[in-house]
């Protein structure tokens, strides 16, 4: 939250990096600093399944919400969405 850019590099309030604008890149992971809630997404997981969940492992800091939304009647498919 809050994100700028102060002496050339990039800083937030909450869930900040580091210098880094993102948290994970090249396979290398760096959590934001706490507190953070996070969203996860497993997709294509077991079973060819999508699976999310919201953590509040590292705290709390933003309200949020996902839901699937269905994307055409009996089709049995949905698209999720994020809520703020």
């Amino acid at each position: 939250t809050n994100c700028k850019t102060v002496n050339g590099q990039f800083v937030c309030e909450t869930g900040d990096c580091g210098p880094w604008v993102q948290c994970a890149w090249d396979g290398v992971q760096r959590g934001g600093n706490p507190p953070a809630t996070l969203v996860e997404f497993t997709l294509n997981g077991s079973g060819s399944q999508d699976f999310y969940d919201i953590s509040l492992v590292d705290g709390y800091n933003i309200q949020m919400n996902v839901s699937p939304k269905t994307v055409s009647a009996g089709t049995g498919d949905y698209w999720c969405k994020k809520e703020i």
